[in-house]
């Protein structure tokens, strides 16, 4: 039986390789953005990573959880293939899990594996079905966004504003990490709306806005900018009907996604699209 410790900075390389194996990521071994995820996680969390360690001391799980203003959330659940099918991430779930408070709203973004939806399920999640968008972006279709503007340091304030309105929780350190790793925030505030987007050139990283008009807008100011090749914007739920006609217009398809397993803390999260490793 896989034992359960606190993550540390050795295994770094170990959880790099379990990741990429576990969802079938390996041209994604090694990246920077991965590897400075983890770290910005036990800086940021350092009670809420574990990793199992089963046969010979060998690392064959991991876990990280994070705890923003009330809200846990599962930022990575893996397992390496030849260990599974032993429990290990349930015991990996079991254990994040207690670095929630009894009073944390809670909230993961899954991917498709079957055996994960059980293992949210039984925790006592509900799940959210959600869809992404794909495609290269046509630009000529897209409408205006001539509110946006571009973000820098002194927007901090406004972004945590918005995402408690939204959200219920802000996420700010989340967001400096995020633009300091290639995204580019895109801001709107005047008389008519307030609200935020990150995007990079192959996708919309996250985007939280205190109305629908100004959620629109920001989706197709961060469409306009994209690079060229392929775009996706992910982790769409029923609620967010605002982005489809901006979807549509970029000549974009929809394709099924993994679920958002919540349970009754988290609000309706509308106008707003998540970011899959930091909600």
């Amino acid at each position: 039986m896989a034992g359960i410790r606190p993550m540390e900075p050795e295994d770094y390389d170990r959880v790099d390789q379990i990741h990429a194996s576990a969802f079938e990521l390996e041209g994604a071994r090694g990246s920077p953005f991965f590897r400075g995820r983890v770290e910005h996680a036990l800086r940021t969390d350092p009670d809420g990573a574990f990793v199992a360690v089963g046969f010979r001391g060998r690392v064959d799980g991991v876990a990280i959880a994070t705890r923003r203003e009330g809200l846990w959330g599962l930022s990575l659940l893996a397992v390496d293939p030849g260990a599974q099918e032993r429990g290990i991430g349930g015991r990996l779930l079991e254990r994040s899990l207690t670095y929630a408070e009894p009073d944390d709203a809670r909230m993961v973004l899954a991917s498709h594996d079957p055996r994960a939806q059980h293992l949210y399920a039984r925790a006592g999640f509900v799940p959210r079905p959600t869809v992404a968008a794909r495609g290269v972006v046509g630009r000529r279709g897209l409408p205006s966004a001539r509110r946006l503007r571009e973000g820098g340091p002194g927007d901090g304030e406004l972004c945590d504003e918005v995402d408690r309105e939204v959200r219920g929780f802000a996420r700010g350190t989340d967001l400096d990490f995020l633009v300091r790793t290639g995204g580019r925030l895109w801001v709107v505030d005047d008389d008519r709306g307030r609200g935020y987007a990150i995007g990079q050139p192959e996708r919309l990283t996250t985007l939280c806005a205190g109305d629908e008009a100004t959620a629109a807008e920001l989706l197709a100011g961060v469409l306009a900018r994209s690079g060229g090749g392929e775009f996706e914007v992910a982790w769409l739920t029923e609620g967010q009907r605002w982005a489809y006609p901006v979807l549509f217009a970029a000549g974009l398809d929809i394709i099924p996604w993994g679920p958002i397993w919540t349970d009754d803390g988290v609000g309706p999260l509308v106008p707003y699209v998540p970011n899959g490793a930091l909600l």
